[in-house]
């Protein structure tokens, strides 16, 4: 009976007060698992940059989910690929995808990784030129999950986010 209570305890501690053990873990991550999630963001930003709904999904699990920005919500990596052949042709073709900002935190030492990446969108006015001096910047966040499989970071859940007319945080 105390074994099973002392089993149970640290999940009752983890369901109660998530952001202190999150916050406790945080420095677990090696710095090699680190540089590799941050290849992982790096990747499917350039895939967006490049217009590239393939290279954009590769850095999603085959279970993944993805929620945009209006929450309709793609369920498998065929799914958040397909959804991002759309709009990577469309509506946000020729946008600029940059990270602003990475926070990083492990969960308990279990190749679970939330993240929280700050973005921003620079969106160009007529569409032909992402640089120029006219585009608009939209700000926003992604909320992922990042999970080891096979030695290899990928994302298992994405939460995506606009910001209104804030730029960090």
């Amino acid at each position: 009976m105390i074994q099973k209570l002392f089993s149970i305890i640290p999940k009752i501690i983890f369901i109660l007060s998530p952001l202190v053990v999150i916050h406790t873990v945080a420095n677990a991550l090696s710095k090699s698992d680190e540089d590799s999630i941050n290849n992982v963001i790096i990747s499917y930003m350039k895939g967006w940059n490049e217009n590239n709904a393939d290279k954009f999904s590769e850095s999603f699990s085959s279970d993944a989910e993805f929620v945009n920005i209006f929450g309709q919500r793609f369920i498998g990596k065929k799914a958040v690929r397909d959804r991002h052949e759309v709009v990577l042709n469309t509506f946000l073709k020729n946008t600029k995808l940059e990270a602003t900002q990475i926070d990083l935190k492990e969960i308990k030492s279990s190749n679970v990784v939330i993240g929280h990446i700050n973005w921003k969108i620079i969106e160009p006015k007529n569409k032909q030129d992402a640089e120029k001096v006219d585009s608009q910047i939209k700000y926003g966040i992604f909320t992922q999950i990042f999970v080891k499989e096979n030695g290899k970071w990928l994302i298992l859940a994405s939460q995506n986010t606009l910001k209104k007319e804030l730029k960090s945080n």
